[in-house]
């Protein structure tokens, strides 16, 4: 396989299945959680601290 061809960088969400098999196929790649995903948790771990129950 052309070492060039293979990714560097792999943007996924937080599914573990996906996170190991990346980890065992592409093992120099990065692996990094995608913006949407990132914002989508904060949000609601955010919500749970804010949400006004007065």
């Amino acid at each position: 396989m052309n070492v060039d061809a293979l990714p560097v960088v792999i943007v996924t969400d937080r599914e573990l299945a996906l996170r190991n098999a990346i980890r065992i196929v592409f093992p120099h790649a990065t692996n990094l959680l995608c913006r949407f995903h990132i914002s989508k948790n904060v949000l609601a771990k955010c919500r749970k601290i804010f949400d006004d129950k007065t």
